[in-house]
């Protein structure tokens, strides 16, 4: 006897690419937060509020070599939403379809999230997160860097960050670090050491809250950048003496400019004229 359409989805069916199409139950998903960004409670409530089970559409799916452990990979959303219908007892279905890519590792996850989302709206952070656990430059080059200068790369929430759920020494913003390295590639480091040594006494932890963001490394780094092959240490020390608060200065910045690279730019444009005037 020929199986059903249904049937076959219950099993699962093979297609190219070490894949299978299947129904899987809504409880056996699980999401790796190490490498799927936080919910978009915006789009998880559209989709709840406005359920319409035809167009919840394919999900992708990691069954992870080993452990067997289903990761959800793109629909993380859907899932939420379909959960939170089921909680509060609203029609939601106990299966979904799913592409099932079979006998993945945790870093080839990461790297089919980050390929699956390159056309939506992931942030910058989300997608730098993502591209580290499979080990991808410049990603890789860029944490090593704010390691050897004592700083970690912080991965907030969505939302304002505050001291509460950041760490000392985590650098936010971090997917301005990339427009460092690419503008900025000699600097980048040299920019942390400054940052380091002028505004934290020589330890990251202690550099204040409102400088550790890829912005302010990113001004740092296009001001290094003019000052050509000048010792960093001797302008930390410059910096220290004429007791520069650039904190006020970037708090300034924040408030006179709008977003994206102009800050940075204004940044880099005060450094260089605070140096010009005590020369």
């Amino acid at each position: 006897m020929k199986k059903t359409a249904a049937e076959w989805l219950k099993q699962g069916l093979p297609i190219p690419g070490n894949r299978i199409l299947r129904m899987i139950a809504i409880d056996k998903i699980q999401v790796d937060s190490t490498y799927q960004r936080g919910l978009v409670m915006s789009s998880v409530d559209r989709i709840r509020n406005e359920f319409e089970p035809a167009a919840l559409g394919i999900f992708q799916i990691g069954k992870r070599k080993g452990s067997g452990v289903l990761s959800v990979i793109d629909g993380q959303n859907r899932l939420a939403a379909i959960r939170c219908r089921k909680q509060n007892n609203e029609s939601a279905p106990e299966e979904v379809l799913c592409v099932v890519h079979l006998n993945t590792t945790q870093a080839e996850e990461a790297e089919m999230f980050v390929k699956h989302n390159t056309c939506k709206a992931v942030t910058g952070n989300s997608r730098f997160r993502a591209r580290l656990q499979y080990n991808s430059e410049p990603e890789k080059t860029i944490e090593r860097w704010a390691k050897a200068e004592g700083f970690s790369l912080n991965f907030c929430s969505p939302g304002r960050p505050n001291c509460e759920n950041t760490t000392q020494g985590g650098i936010r913003s971090v997917n301005c670090l990339l427009l460092a390295y690419n503008r900025c590639y000699y600097h980048l480091q040299p920019a942390l050491k400054l940052l380091r040594m002028a505004w934290g006494n020589g330890d990251a932890k202690r550099v204040p809250f409102n400088l550790c963001t890829g912005q302010v490394v990113l001004g740092i780094a296009l001001f290094l950048r003019e000052q050509g092959d000048k010792d960093v240490e001797g302008i930390a020390k410059h910096f220290k003496l004429c007791h520069f608060d650039i904190g006020e200065v970037w708090a300034s910045v924040r408030r006179n400019e709008g977003y994206g690279y102009d800050r940075p730019k204004t940044l880099a444009r005060c450094l260089t004229n605070m140096c010009r005037k005590a020369a």
